[in-house]
């Protein structure tokens, strides 16, 4: 039983080492969880203040086991509109964008209305969960665009069962016995003594950090007045580079004017591009008017040359049909000058003298035959053949055997010769008629190459005159462009100036107030020392305090004021000790004491708003800043002012600090 008691007492002491082990080594572990917090405290506390709060995260634990599901609970403000692709990732602590994630589950779509704020729950396997036990992890809520709208409190992730505390603890909670040796014992006993030396040290390295964080704030206070330093640099350069801007605002302006003025010669040529086209498409109009009027031309004398060469044609076949008729003919004059001959052998024995004239009248026949194989030299022999033929008549006649034979020959030959002379005739006029068709046919051909030569030239013309426009289409549309794009330019530049502009009308205003304070400064400080120097009789400050002043007397006869009149006659020294402490009240608007209209002296005015009363001989400048001062805008950071029409002003001017960040 001895033995036994020994061995229990022996395992709660093994017990309580193995518990301080483990809030020894979680101290330490909270340790680094906040020094890694303090390390990032300052990169995301802005963060954290405007779109990181949308999602909260609520029942974070401090670890996980990593062979168990985890689930994440956490709220959607009214602020953020859920998607059904926004997902929620496990980071490790130190991520710098949305893909720096170990592992994911979508988010799903709430129920609720999006005004009120509603409650969500996703698990995350155990399968998928970080196997790295050293590092710190943080949930984080990222939208569909990939942009982070709420981070949870780091924590870690540990093996289940992975020490021998967690198998103490659960036999501890079953009160099960342990018994174990001496040397056990006695090894645990030695490990307690590490452990608290370790204690000891980390105690040590505790003060230690302490003091890291003291220097870490010493040195935050340095970066704070250097950030202030580096502001008022900043406040400097704004206002050269205001100055910059309203240069370069000029020369822009000079700019914009040159553009201007190229434009516009840009566009008179263009009016006169536009002219010169109109111009050539008339032209090209004319051209096409005459192009056509040729055309018709040309089929006209097609069809004229056509109706000549049918003319010809049957000329020619008229031609052909008449020589074969003066071939017929010649052949039955031939025929019939052999039976002439004939009678002319029979006579020859009885007329002798008719032998000569015989011969002649073959001579003539030869004549005639050749005037037959000549038509154009019979014409000339005609006279003569007939007054051959006259003669023969006249010596026929004389032959009265022969009259009848004679002058049937004759009348025959006269036939035949009138028919030779007919065909001749006809022969002739049809060649006329040939020749002339030809002279036509040239003059047609000539026409027509005339023709072809005019329009050959009209197209190449009406060619270069397209060629021309399609090369002016072009140049039109480039400077088109440049005109377009010069206008897109300008509407820029003037977009730019405006905001420019804008800009440097917000700092103008802004020196315009600081003068305005500047001087009103002045004045409290002149009214100051005019005071002081009213009190010198008493005593001398360079600062006076109104605050430690008495407040005079109340005088029996103007009893209606509750402190007292400063401004009564009843003593000259208490109306100028009183006006000027009066007065400095009045400039701080320390005294908020409701005052009655009948109470109100004739040589004060009253503020409408705070009823603080201010003397005649101070200047009106003073008395109109003080009622200013309840309709302007005061700047929380810097104090500065803006009048009530300058609402949006005065809240790009209060977003500048907190974008200086």
């Amino acid at each position: 039983m001895t033995r036994r008691k020994k061995t229990w007492a022996g395992g709660r002491k093994f017990l309580n080492l193995v518990s301080v082990s483990s809030v020894s080594k979680s101290l330490l572990r909270l340790a680094t969880m906040n020094e890694n917090q303090e390390n990032q405290q300052t990169d995301i506390s802005l963060l954290y203040s405007s779109t990181f709060a949308q999602v909260i995260f609520v029942n974070v634990e401090k670890v996980y086991m990593t062979d168990v599901p985890v689930k994440c609970n956490y709220t959607l403000t009214p602020r953020i509109i859920a998607h059904k692709k926004d997902w929620i990732g496990i980071f490790k602590v130190g991520w710098s964008t949305a893909r720096d994630y170990h592992t994911f589950v979508w988010a799903p779509l709430p129920k609720e209305d999006n005004q009120v704020e509603r409650q969500q729950q996703v698990t995350f396997e155990a399968y998928y969960l970080p196997k790295d036990y050293n590092d710190f992890y943080q949930f984080c809520y990222v939208t569909q665009k990939g942009e982070i709208r709420g981070a949870s409190t780091p924590f870690g992730f540990k093996q289940a069962h992975s020490n021998l505390s967690d198998h103490l603890d659960n036999d501890f909670s079953q009160e099960m016995l342990i018994i174990t040796t001496q040397d056990k014992l006695e090894e645990t006993e030695r490990e307690k003594d590490d452990l608290k030396a370790s204690n000891v040290k980390l105690v040590e390295e505790n003060t230690a950090l302490k003091e890291k964080i003291k220097e870490f704030e010493t040195q935050a206070q340095q970066d704070k007045e250097e950030y202030f330093r580096a502001l008022e640099i900043n406040k400097k350069h704004m206002m050269a580079l205001e100055k910059q801007m309203l240069e370069q605002k000029v020369d822009n302006e000079v700019e914009l004017k040159a553009q201007s003025e190229k434009t516009e010669q840009l566009r008179r040529e263009l009016a006169e591009r536009d002219t010169m086209f109109l111009k050539v498409q008339k032209e090209n109009q004319d051209l096409q008017a005459k192009l056509e009027s040729a055309q018709v031309s040309v089929e006209q004398i097609k069809q004229n040359n056509d109706k000549a060469a049918d003319k010809t044609k049957h000329f020619q076949q008229e031609a052909k049909t008449l020589r074969m008729e003066i071939s017929t003919k010649e052949t039955e004059l031939t025929n019939l000058a052999e039976t002439k001959n004939q009678i002319a052998k029979e006579l020859e024995v009885s007329l002798d003298n008719i032998k000569h004239l015989q011969s002649e009248l073959d001579y003539q026949k030869k004549e005639n035959r050749k005037l037959a194989e000549g038509l154009k030299k019979m014409s000339g022999m005609e006279i003569e053949l007939q007054k051959q033929t006259a003669e023969v008549l006249h010596l026929q006649q004389a032959l009265s055997d022969c009259e009848k034979l004679k002058a049937a020959s004759l009348t025959t030959e006269r036939q035949l010769q009138e028919q030779v002379v007919n065909l001749q005739q006809r022969l002739t006029a049809m060649e006329e008629q040939l020749q002339q068709a030809k002279e036509q046919q040239v003059q047609t051909v000539v026409e027509l190459k005339a023709a072809k030569a005019e329009y050959e030239k009209s197209n190449t013309n009406l060619r270069e005159a397209h060629e021309e426009i399609q090369h002016w289409k072009s140049k039109f549309e480039t400077l088109d462009q440049i005109v377009s794009k010069n206008e897109i330019r300008f509407k820029e530049i003037e977009h730019e100036l405006d905001n420019k502009t804008h800009l440097v009308d917000l700092r103008t205003m802004e020196v315009a107030d600081l003068q305005e304070e500047v001087k009103k400064l002045n004045r409290k400080i002149d009214n100051l020392r005019v005071g002081s120097n009213h009190r010198n009789g008493t005593f001398q400050l360079e600062h006076p305090n109104p605050y430690s002043l008495t407040v005079p007397k109340v005088h029996p006869g103007h009893s209606g004021l509750l402190f007292g009149n400063p401004y009564s006659e009843c003593d000259a020294n208490d109306s100028q000790t009183g006006g000027s402490l009066d007065a400095v009240q009045n400039l701080d608007g320390t005294e908020d004491t409701p005052i009655r209209e009948d109470s109100i002296p004739a040589d004060c005015q009253k503020c409408p708003v705070c009823e603080v009363l201010f003397p005649l001989h101070m200047e009106d400048f003073d008395f109109e800043q003080h009622v200013q001062k309840h309709f302007l805008f005061n700047c929380p950071v810097c104090q500065e002012h803006f009048a009530d029409n300058q609402q949006q002003a005065f809240e790009a001017h209060v977003q500048s600090h907190f974008l200086d960040f």
